[in-house]
């Protein structure tokens, strides 16, 4: 299943980078990295909802309902990023360019 879940994955999470990017522009070349959180957040959401509506084929009511869990990920995946970058910023170290903002 997850084999026919990566295509999506992909696309939504190359989607979200881009999304990345143009919001928050390329100031330096660490904004370049190839992981971003908000990329993950997006692809782990856009992707499995992409895939129940086309792959599994079930209506965009139950796939919102699956997705709810996917959602819940996503936020807490996020507030852990934001919660990491405060830690990290009493170190004198900036993690932004890792988050996406």
């Amino acid at each position: 299943m997850f084999k026919q879940k990566a295509l999506y994955y992909l696309i939504f999470y190359l989607f979200g980078y881009a999304i990345s990017l143009i919001n928050t522009g390329i100031p330096n070349y660490m904004y370049l990295i190839p992981v971003k959180v908000i990329a993950l957040a997006f692809s782990l959401i856009a992707g499995n909802a992409s895939f129940y509506v086309i792959v599994l084929r079930r209506t965009i009511a139950e796939a919102g309902v699956h997705i709810i869990k996917y959602c819940f990920i996503a936020i807490v995946l996020l507030f852990f990023f934001a919660l990491f970058k405060s830690i990290m910023i009493g170190f004198g170290i900036d993690i932004t360019p890792l988050i996406g903002i």
